[in-house]
């Protein structure tokens, strides 16, 4: 999930990806625009989420 503040704030999504703000249990790795968003499991999440990350 996305924080929409921070989204809004950033003014663009190749800005807000240099410094993702959001509320879920991935982490953003890496991104191409239009074609792939990479997540890896986040540590700090109460309990381990069920992959180790999502392409």
């Amino acid at each position: 999930m996305v924080s929409q503040r921070a989204f809004v704030a950033a003014g663009s999504w190749e800005r807000w990806t240099t410094a993702p703000v959001g509320s879920d249990p991935y982490k953003l790795l890496d991104h191409k625009l239009d074609i792939r968003v990479s997540l890896a499991a986040h540590d700090s999440w109460g309990r381990r989420p069920p992959f180790d990350g999502i392409e």
